[in-house]
């Protein structure tokens, strides 16, 4: 969770190249019960100790517990990994009118999900109302099974919905003002609104879904554990740093507030990597913004033109040069804002957001500005090559900490609800800020590996639920945006830099 209003994402761009190298394969209870005391630095509001919040939890858990969403819940794994905007704790299902009841079902049951949401979408193209009638249950963006889903969030924009000049869009527990232009509802800052799951139109009636994005990111817990619901109250127990202890939130709007929580000795040590989180989580939203292209040439290509943009690059800024030429094509060295249009491949991108984040990268006038971390002091031979990288990983424990997905669990991803397990059976293995590595079978010809960052872990399923990296252009997706062109892969390795080495860098004085 803790994600802002989410611009990012979609399919892959057909026909790119999303991954990167062929490559071999290498060798393979509770805390102290103690006062939480956040980093100096941290922004976390202080919360009450457990002697206070004890009695707190035990009058809420005596309040009338809530129905939740079990038709979302039994498949909150799969929503969460393959649907954007997922991220919702619900208090109950929100209900479609009666009237609409008999289309909504017939919908929702379609053998062919994306091609019943595109019919929909045609048939009703002049009638946005009834539109809404099949996908908006009380306001809320919302349908049944993961596939439609995933084709609503797909196929669906606002302006098939609606036609009004302005619109009230809940998300993330903040009411965002739309205004209507030309052929698109914007955002105040003029970007394109997109319309995700879970979504609300209008902030009037009651709050049937609970959003944790906010604390989370204030207080940077891994995990929730639901213990009692209540219209008013959440009691829970939240994992820090592999310790649970035991909380209180505030649930009766629609952002959880939290009130209260026991003293964990891993509060300050996840405050710590939440700052380091952050600071990734802003390098990687500066290469979307800016989309820096993807490290191939132009046109059809040539198949020995192994990413050979990045060198050539580099080799123009060192020139003072504004462009460059590759085959007879030229390349820009800045965009039209005068910032740096570096290419990279899926490696590139991890290393080139971990030098960001410490302060690392180039100017507009193309000097290169020393941060924190430079990737080359790593001494990597062909750091480039994902089987290079691997290597150095599992032969510097000191650096990374390598997990490989067993080999009996090594689901493709066209084979969603396989790879959901998978993914759910491993939960315990995902943080936040973890590099993803995908692989595919060595019979198949797409590139062989990709390489994503978990950029937002589902406090309660423990599934990423958003995951960047370039794919053609840098971007942020869910599982099903990333592998969907290329669904021959299965998650091979999880790769975790070491505190001492990477936090230490970004958050170096």
């Amino acid at each position: 969770m803790a994600r802002p209003v989410n611009r990012f994402g979609g399919l892959l761009l057909c026909g790119l190249i999303a991954a990167c190298d062929a490559a071999t394969e290498p060798a393979s209870e509770p805390a102290a019960q103690i006062e939480p005391t956040a980093t100096a630095s941290s922004t976390a509001a202080p919360v009450a100790t457990v002697d206070t919040c004890t009695p707190k939890r035990e009058a809420a858990m005596k309040e009338p517990a809530v129905p939740g969403n079990e038709a979302f819940e039994k498949q909150r794994a799969a929503f969460i990994a393959r649907v954007r905007g997922a991220t919702l704790l619900w208090k109950r299902e929100p209900k479609e009118e009666d009237e609409n009841a008999k289309a909504v079902r017939k919908l929702e049951s379609a053998k062919r999900p994306l091609r019943a949401v595109r019919d929909a979408i045609h048939k009703h193209r002049k009638h946005p109302e009834r539109l809404r009638g099949l996908f908006l249950r009380e306001g809320y963006f919302y349908v049944r099974g993961v596939d439609t889903a995933v084709a609503a969030v797909q196929q669906l924009g606002l302006t098939n919905l609606f036609d009004s000049p302005t619109l009230r869009l809940l998300r993330d527990g903040e009411v965002i003002e739309l205004k209507r232009e030309k052929k698109q509802y914007a955002y105040p800052d003029g970007e394109r609104a997109e319309l995700l799951y879970g979504d609300r139109i209008g902030d009037d009636g009651a709050h049937l879904a609970v959003d944790f994005s906010a604390v989370q990111g204030e207080h940077n817990f891994e995990r929730l554990r639901v213990e009692h619901f209540s219209n008013e109250h959440l009691v829970a127990q939240l994992r820090y740093d592999g310790a649970w202890v035991p909380a209180l939130f505030d649930v009766s709007g629609p952002a959880a507030k939290l009130i209260c929580q026991g003293p964990s000795a891993s509060y300050a040590v996840s405050q710590r990597r939440g700052q380091v989180q952050t600071k990734i989580r802003e390098a990687i939203e500066a290469q979307v913004r800016e989309r820096l292209p993807f490290d191939a040439p132009k046109g059809k290509g040539d198949p020995s033109d192994k990413y050979p943009l990045r060198a050539r690059w580099k080799d123009a800024v060192s020139k003072s040069l504004t462009s460059f030429e590759f085959k007879g094509r030229r390349y820009p060295v800045y965009d039209e804002e005068g910032r740096p249009r570096l290419p990279q491949h899926c490696l590139d991108f991890v290393y080139d957001t971990w030098e960001r984040a410490s302060g690392t990268w180039w100017s507009k006038e193309g000097k290169r500005i020393e941060g924190g971390l430079e990737v080359a002091a790593l001494s990597i031979d062909n750091q480039r090559r994902v089987s290079s990288f691997m290597k150095y990983a599992v032969a510097h424990p000191e650096v990374f900490d390598v997990w490989t997905m067993p080999e009996d669990d090594r689901v493709v991803f066209k084979k969603p609800e396989g790879f959901v397990a998978s993914l759910e059976k491993h939960v315990d293995q995902f943080r936040r800020g973890d590099m993803l590595i995908v692989r595919r079978p060595r019979h198949t010809k797409r590139a062989r590996h990709h390489v994503l960052i978990a950029l937002e872990i589902d406090p309660i399923s423990g599934v990423p639920a958003l995951l960047a990296g370039n794919s053609a252009i840098p971007r942020i997706q869910t599982f099903d945006g990333a592998m969907t062109m290329s669904p021959n892969r299965y998650l091979m390795w999880r790769v975790r830099p070491a505190e001492s080495w990477l936090d230490a860098a970004i958050l170096k004085p």
